[in-house]
């Protein structure tokens, strides 16, 4: 990631790291169609390989929305600088591991 941060103006790469705390919508409509799908395998599978690995999912899906909720509000401020966005992008990907 840090060869795109030296390609882009500072202003770029604080509004695409503001752009992904926005997306609460589509992220809310895939953590709940994850735990719908994790529910149903669960219920018809045997596997239980699958219905750990599901459920892993889940978490991470929920990992993602409690940090897109908890920094939505921060990442639409206008004084945010680079350092702010750096420790708000990591947030977001360790949520989307």
């Amino acid at each position: 990631m840090d060869w795109v941060k030296a390609r882009l103006p500072e202003g770029t790469y604080i509004e695409l790291v503001a752009s992904l705390f926005s997306t609460l919508l589509p992220t809310a409509i895939m953590t709940v169609s994850f735990l719908g799908a994790a529910l149903l395998i669960a219920v018809q599978t045997p596997d239980r390989l699958l219905t750990v690995l599901s459920f892993a999912g889940m978490l991470a899906a929920g990992a993602r929305l409690t940090a897109l909720l908890l920094y939505r509000k921060r990442a639409r401020l206008d004084a945010l600088d680079v350092a702010d966005d750096r420790q708000m992008s990591g947030t977001y990907r360790r949520g989307s591991l």
